[in-house]
């Protein structure tokens, strides 16, 4: 108990060190200053404390809030595993984490609805929380404890029932923020909004922590009032109307996101004059959509990371752009290319000490292909195991012809394939369903007049429904899922020529 005791208060002077005596969290119906912010994380330390023990696995199943984050900080200063769970995994999905990480407990709305958890015993009400309560699994009290170094697992993808997790240190996560803060300073970002779910590392690190660090004003709101409903849907005009009435500073936003905005913005007498920087990443962003962005005043800059590295790698800024490329990598890292291309990452064990934090000192294949120009900006060609070779025996990485699909108004998501063909061939989900079919081909064609012969579009079929984490063939951060899009799409050709 006493070593217990002694690890709450350095992790908690720790999270008083690192929150800027100028940050607060703004709600729906709350703003909490700093002062008050740190004094509803050390109450929900010590009372998750009272009843769980060192090593044990607590879970977070909650929409975006202000008690969400309050959490995470609290459950930072106990020596625990905390597991965020997306919000769109599935009950059987759910099930394997409970099982997997054998997890103790969860966070979860007060008077919930998930069948899931109606074994477990809720505890009393946790302090310094307003509507989370902590739910106590039927089996902790017979469980062993598995103590780990690690403070967070981070689901990346939920394209099957055994969803893969990535294990992170508390010093890997505030190095990320760190440096982030160091890159943004210029900026002097006063206020961010979170787009993005909590769960998703992207925006819990580099929106909340990067955030608090600076001392700007964290604004969080249920995921719905974001424009975002489920898993993949998203309402560009309901997120123009909270960005410009919370005039907010900066956003993160997946691909898709950024695309919906600016064809709204494009198409109305809207604007976002408050916006100094929006972050784009989570999957390749065609360039003429940064162009298409910039050109309507949106302050659009590309970055890159892995959930393995604590999330971002890279960024552009606005002191070092290069649109095309992903940007510069941090300052904590050190980004090398392999002989064969693979993009390697690594930390910068000098910037590490200088820190006094305790960095991982392997180094991370990405499993992306890519180059660094002699300005040190870091250029994304694809991924190392998607590279095509056609039976001309040319080398095609999809992501090329599929980013400039994409970037065509009429198609919202497109999947190349052509291992062993002598042609290239595409899955594309329209824009509209009602899209005519002469208005897809005149995409295709535009795209194929920017690309060698042996890189076209021969052939292609229009799908119904769109890739989705919610169908697998979408990870959380809107990457493809290639193998399962193969699986289900393509164990029989349903292409059609055109």
């Amino acid at each position: 108990m006493e070593t217990r005791t002694k690890h709450m208060r350095a992790c908690s002077q720790k999270i008083k060190d690192l929150i800027s005596p100028a940050a607060n969290l703004r709600g729906q119906h709350q703003r909490v200053e700093r002062d008050a912010l740190l004094e509803r994380v050390n109450s929900v330390a010590h009372a998750v404390g009272q009843q769980l023990s060192a090593g044990d696995a607590v879970g977070i199943l909650s929409e975006n809030s202000l008690d969400w984050v309050i959490a995470d900080l609290g459950l930072q200063c106990l020596p625990l595993t905390v597991i965020p769970i997306p919000g769109f995994f599935t009950a059987t999905q759910i099930l394997h984490l409970l099982e997997s990480r054998n997890i103790k407990a969860i966070l979860a709305p007060r008077g919930h609805h998930l069948a899931l958890l109606k074994e477990w015993r809720l505890t009393t009400q946790i302090a310094g929380l307003d509507t989370l309560g902590l739910y106590l699994s039927p089996e902790s009290a017979a469980s062993g404890h598995t103590t780990s170094k690690y403070q967070k697992v981070t689901f990346t993808s939920g394209s099957t029932a055994q969803p893969k997790g990535i294990c992170l240190t508390a010093d890997q996560q505030w190095a990320v923020a760190k440096s982030l803060q160091s890159a943004l300073e210029p900026q002097r970002l006063v206020r961010h909004l979170v787009m993005l779910p909590l769960s998703v590392l992207l925006e819990n690190l580099a929106g909340v922590y990067t955030g608090l660090l600076m001392g700007a004003e964290v604004v969080v709101f249920p995921l719905s009032e974001t424009g975002l409903s489920g898993s993949s849907a998203f309402d560009a005009s309901k997120a123009i109307a909270l960005i410009r009435s919370s005039e907010t500073q900066s956003v993160i936003l997946l691909p898709q996101m950024l695309k919906d905005i600016t064809t709204h913005l494009e198409s109305s007498a809207d604007s976002l004059p408050n916006l100094r920087f929006i972050a784009v990443g989570g999957g390749k962003v065609p360039p003429t959509l940064i162009q298409r962005a910039r050109a309507i005043g949106l302050p659009v800059y590309e970055g890159y990371g892995l959930s393995e590295t604590a999330s971002v790698v890279a960024l552009n800024l606005p002191h070092g752009d290069l649109v095309g490329s992903v940007g510069q990598p941090l300052p904590h890292l050190r980004v090398t290319i392999a002989n064969d291309g693979e993009i390697l990452i690594s930390t910068s064990q000098e910037w590490a000490q200088q820190h006094h934090l305790d960095l991982p000192t392997e180094t991370v294949a990405s499993g992306d292909l890519g180059q660094l120009d002699s300005d040190g900006f870091l250029h994304v060609t694809g991924r190392k195991k998607n590279q095509l070779i056609t039976s001309f025996g040319r080398n095609v990485s999809p992501e090329w012809p599929e980013a400039l699909l994409i970037s065509c108004d009429a198609i919202a998501q497109a999947f190349v394939y052509g291992e062993s063909r002598s042609k290239l061939a595409a899955l594309i989900v329209p824009q509209d369903p009602d899209t005519a079919r002469e208005v897809i081909a005149q995409a295709v064609d535009k795209a194929n007049l920017q690309l060698p012969d042996y890189a076209q579009i021969d052939s292609w079929h229009v799908l119904e429904e769109p890739f989705s984490p919610a169908n697998g063939m979408l990870t959380l951060n809107g990457r493809m899922k290639r193998d399962a899009i193969t699986s289900r799409y393509l164990s029989s050709d349903p292409m059609t020529r055109t």
